[in-house]
């Protein structure tokens, strides 16, 4: 009986062992089983991955031109800063993916590649004060948006016919002849080497004047102030990081074993 026992014992160790040539075989299935899915992650899962890498190096550009923008000029309100937008990519074509950054403001580009501001009228480009933005005169630059009435567009000019002489008896008499229809109307002054839209203060001999609008420069040239292209040039080497990070997402849901 004890004999028989043995037997069985090793009988059934035999059945239960896996040959060197099983084992291979099966691991050999294994890896086929890998590379067929290597196979078709390359085909199929490369445009995803193509298009998440993109779109990620879009969205970090963006959030850097922003960053770049808040620091280097002075902005009156949000709408800078909301300008700045990033489309994502469209379709699964490597070859035509594309992702894209910029700001839908004009002047941003303007800011980005420099440029020349031209006026467009007989008198020059009107450069809104610190007077028309409510603040001191020392605050340079300005700071605030200028209020809603004295905004270019709602400033009226007070009519004055006048006689003079020269120049300078043509602003004097300006200045009374505005001032004598009341406190606080605007009228243009030029008066050289500071011509603009000042604010009519008080009456008579007494009455002040404050400029609201410079209109004395023809042209102003708009010096070039890159944001965007440093913006690019920062997130340019973390790229490799975004493909990789991409691609063991997407490999994660794409290797079950």
């Amino acid at each position: 009986m004890q004999k028989k026992s043995a037997l069985s014992k090793k009988t059934l160790w035999r059945k239960n062992m896996v040959s060197p040539a099983q084992t291979w075989g099966m691991q050999g299935k294994t890896l086929l089983k890998l590379g067929k899915a290597i196979e078709d992650f390359a085909e199929k899962q490369y445009p995803i991955v193509n298009g998440i890498a993109l779109n990620r190096a879009a969205f970090e550009t963006q959030k850097e031109y922003r960053k770049i923008v808040e620091r280097r000029f002075t902005l009156r309100n949000k709408r800078t800063i909301k300008s700045i937008q990033f489309n994502k990519v469209q379709g699964l074509n490597p070859k035509t993916q594309e992702s894209s950054v910029g700001s839908t403001m004009e002047y941003m580009a303007k800011q980005e590649f420099g440029d020349t501001k031209k006026s467009k009228g007989k008198k020059g480009i009107a450069i809104p004060t610190t007077t028309a933005s409510s603040e001191s005169l020392s605050a340079k630059p300005r700071k605030k948006t200028v209020s809603r009435p004295r905004r270019r567009g709602s400033i009226r000019l007070t009519k004055a016919s006048v006689k003079s002489f020269n120049r300078k008896h043509h602003i004097i008499a300006t200045i009374r002849a505005v001032a004598a229809k009341g406190s606080g109307n605007f009228a243009y002054l030029p008066i050289q080497g500071a011509k603009g839209i000042y604010r009519i203060i008080g009456k008579g001999i007494k009455a002040k004047i404050k400029m609201i609008y410079s209109l004395s420069k023809k042209t102003i040239p708009i010096k070039k102030q890159p944001s965007l292209t440093p913006a690019i040039n920062n997130i340019i080497p973390k790229m490799p990081r975004f493909y990789i990070e991409a691609a063991e997402k997407r490999m994660k849901k794409s290797f079950k074993f």
